[in-house]
Parts: structure tokens; C-alpha cells; sequence
């Protein structure tokens, strides 16, 4: 058989009971990783898959998928920051770009090949949310970066964006006392995806996802100090990112049944003659009081604002979900392979736990425990920002954000601080982002 490759390198066979999205992963790190290690660079790579035609572990073009999404996440760099040219006068960046090969997949679902392009172009965009430095991903790239996708969804999308004085008259006290030490102008960014097509006597389903986006962190007056990652604290819009990944990757697929809002209050937590103070009473758009014990649990304050605009603009949610880079105890508790998870609903829990375990991402969910919940009551406010305590602050974090979301709505919370970056790659890893493309579909489909 001539395919018009020169050379075949290496046969990877796979149980049928091993194989999932996880092996797939790994197999599309192990094609880039032997394309990057050559000591010669074909032009052109052939990656031939066969499997049987009652592959019920993974159906053809879900495999076909998966595969696609993998190499092209695997393949993936982010050349946006560097200089042109060397002191050789090499362009480095034409020159990794005629590095770069083509890769055929041969024998894959050509429908399936397509949708794993999609999903890999929303894991990209998260990934370049996240990589891109504060200087450059500001709360107005964010709006800028909303605006875009709604101009190119072909209609199917919408984006609003509040300004400061929006949100001064919305009374969201929290998200703007954060906001206020730095001289850049907060964003509160709304985008909505309303699915082109509906299925004859189906009504929309409605999911939103609210993200964590403080595109950058200094700790505000509880500064944070050498070894508590200040350097990377471009990635704690993480949450923000992968949310906008996701609606990128949604309005490619243009998924039936559906309607998807995409929530990120953007701003930064500096530190200046405005800044917020330890002790400080705010207020959220619900009339609540929150005295801030700690300037570096800000996430948490702009969530309590973009969820209950969520549950104020947004009716009939089928569920709400909230992702933030929230607290250094999650990594503690799970280390960089999970993500935590929080809710009271166990259908919630079970879809996303399923959506993750889909696409090799992890989750673990974690107890929503009432026991902490008195730490959180204020003596002279309705709620205090933290405990106080060492103990518990990832579960703590989730007791927080419970308070300002209605009992009878699906809600969970997703603390993402461990899996939004890697040491070993040194930049962003998309999650959670394929999770959520996943899990959106299927709430369409039910």
C-alpha cells in the first residue's frame, strides 16, 4: 500500500478495554513528541488508526475525535511573545513554522476529525487567555476578546459588556472593591450562544458558566510573597479562559437545544492608594455585607457578584457552574491532576464527573461541609471573606459561594488552582475546558 510516506516508525496497539480518551491523549504526545525529537522533520505525517467495527468502548468518530483534539493539543505552541529574529538574523518564528509538519490522519471519521478540531481550537484560545502576559490580557482584551468571537459566531452569538458604571448601578459592591486599586477599568463580560436549530417539541436547555477572571493577582494588601507564585498570577483568569474556550468551541459545533451564557467579572487585585483594605465592608448586588479579612480571597467576592447577576438575568437555569484558579488548599488537598468539585446535586456531579472522564480531564468531588459554615458569619457584617482558620479553605471557598446561589438551582463550583498550569510545560493546560464543551452537549441532549 503506498500512502506516500517514506518510512513507518511505530505500530501502538491498545486493549479494546484500555481504550479511552486518556490513552488517546497520550498517544497524541507521544506523535508530537516524536516529530519534535526527529532528527530529520518530514513534511508530511501519516498517523493510520484502525479499529473494530463494534468498538463500543469508543464508538469510530468519537475515537476519531478524541485522536484529532490530542494531536493537535500535543502539537500545540504559543509563539506570540517571542523577538523575530535571533543574533544570527534567523526569523525563529518562520523558521518553527517551516518545522512544522502535516499530519494525515488516515482512516479516521471525517465528522469526527472536525469536531476534534473544534473542541482543540477552544482548548487553544483558553490556553492562550492564560499564557498571554498582564500587560496583555487585561480586563479590555478579555471584553475585545468576547467582542470577536460574537462578530464571528455568524449571529449565533451575542456579547455584552458592562462597564464600571454598569456595575456601580447593578450595586455589585464586591466585584468593584476588588476592582478598585487598579488604573485599569474592570469588564463584566455576558456572552450568550442561542443554538441555531431546535429539535420539534424541545425546548432549550439553558447553562451557564460563570468564570473567575482577575487577570492578574498580586494579593491586593494581603501581598502575596516569593514562593506564593506571584509570577504566575496571569493564570488566576483561568476560570474566565476556559469559559471562553468553551463558548469558541460550542459555536463551531453549533449544538442543537441550547442556549450557553459565558459570565467573567474581569478585573485585577493590585495594590494603590484605592485599594481595597483588610477589614473593608462591601456590599454584593443581593444587599449582602462581606467584611474582607483577607485581600487575596478576592476571587470569591467577584464570583458572588457574576453569579447572582447569572441567577438575575438568566431564567430557568438547567445549570450553573462557576470554574476559578479559587484557593491554594485545593492544590493542598488534590495536587495538580485534579480539579475540585463542589455541589448538592448529585445528577450535576455525576454529568460532570462522566464529561470529564470523556475527554481524560479529572475531577474529584469534594464535601460542601455545613460544619464550616458558621466560620463564615460576620460579627458585624452578614459574612466575613474567610474563616480565619488554616483548615478546610477550599471547602471553606465553596460554603462562600453557595451563599449566593439559590438552593433549587443545579450549581457547582469547580476549583481549577492545581490543574490550570504545568510546571513541566511551563504554560496553560486548556483544563477544564474540554470538560466543559463535553458537558454542555450533553445537557443539550437530555
Amino acid at each position: 500500500m503506498d500512502c506516500g510516506f517514506e518510512e513507518w516508525h511505530s505500530t501502538v496497539l491498545v486493549r479494546r478495554q484500555d481504550f479511552n480518551a486518556e490513552v488517546l491523549n497520550k498517544f497524541g504526545s507521544f506523535v508530537s513528541s516524536n516529530i519534535r525529537s526527529g532528527a530529520s522533520r518530514p513534511e508530511r505525517i501519516g498517523v493510520v488508526v484502525t479499529w473494530p467495527s463494534d468498538m463500543q468502548v469508543l464508538p469510530a468518530g468519537l475515537a476519531s475525535q478524541r485522536l484529532t483534539e490530542s494531536i493537535l493539543l500535543a502539537a500545540f505552541t504559543d509563539d506570540r511573545f517571542r523577538s523575530a529574529d535571533d543574533e544570527d538574523g534567523m526569523n525563529k518564528i518562520e523558521a518553527a513554522k517551516q518545522n512544522r509538519a502535516v499530519i494525515e490522519v488516515l482512516g479516521a471519521d471525517d465528522s469526527g476529525v472536525r469536531r476534534g478540531q473544534a473542541v482543540a481550537g477552544g482548548v487553544m484560545l483558553t490556553r492562550e487567555l492564560v499564557n498571554a502576559p498582564p500587560n496583555v490580557a487585561t480586563p479590555e482584551f478579555f471584553a475585545e476578546t468576547g467582542q470577536n468571537l460574537a462578530r464571528d459566531s455568524g449571529g449565533c452569538v451575542t456579547c455584552t459588556v458592562l462597564e464600571k458604571e454598569d456595575c456601580e448601578r447593578l450595586g455589585m459592591g464586591a466585584f468593584l472593591g476588588v476592582a478598585q486599586g487598579s488604573e485599569l477599568p474592570p469588564k463584566f463580560i455576558h456572552m450568550k450562544y442561542t443554538s441555531p436549530s431546535t429539535t420539534p417539541g424541545k425546548s432549550r436547555k439553558r447553562v451557564c458558566l460563570v468564570g473567575k477572571g482577575i487577570t492578574h493577582d498580586t494579593g491586593g494588601y494581603n501581598l502575596k510573597t516569593a514562593g506564593s507564585m506571584i509570577e504566575l498570577m496571569k493564570f488566576d483568569c483561568g476560570g474566565a479562559a476556559a469559559c471562553f474556550g468553551t463558548m469558541k468551541a460550542i459555536m463551531a459545533l453549533e449544538p442543537p437545544d441550547l442556549e450557553l451564557s459565558v459570565i467573567a467579572a474581569c478585573c485585577e487585585n493590585m495594590i494603590s492608594g484605592k485599594s481595597y483594605h483588610p477589614g473593608d465592608i462591601v456590599t454584593a448586588s443581593n444587599g449582602k455585607t462581606i467584611e474582607v479579612l483577607n485581600t487575596d480571597a478576592e476571587g470569591r467576592l467577584t464570583l458572588a457578584d457574576a453569579l447572582l447577576y447569572a441567577q438575575q438575568n438568566i431564567p430557568s437555569l438547567d445549570a450553573l457552574i462557576d470554574i476559578a484558579t479559587l484557593t491554594g488548599a485545593c492544590i493542598v488537598a488534590l495536587g495538580t491532576e485534579y480539579s475540585g468539585m463542589w455541589t448538592a446535586h448529585d445528577d450535576l456531579a455525576a454529568r460532570l464527573e462522566t464529561a470529564a472522564k470523556q475527554v481524560g480531564e479529572r475531577v474529584w468531588r469534594m464535601p460542601l461541609a455545613s460544619e464550616y459554615r458558621e466560620g463564615l458569619k460576620g460579627k458585624i457584617s452578614d459574612l466575613k471573606n474567610i474563616t480565619g482558620s488554616r483548615w478546610g479553605g477550599a471547602i471553606v471557598a465553596a460554603l462562600f459561594l453557595q451563599e449566593f446561589v439559590k438552593k433549587e438551582i443545579p450549581w457547582a463550583h469547580l476549583d481549577i488552582a492545581g490543574t490550570v498550569w504545568s510546571e513541566k510545560q511551563s504554560m496553560a493546560t486548556g483544563v477544564p475546558t474540554r470538560t466543559l464543551v463535553e458537558f454542555v452537549e450533553s445537557v443539550g441532549r437530555s
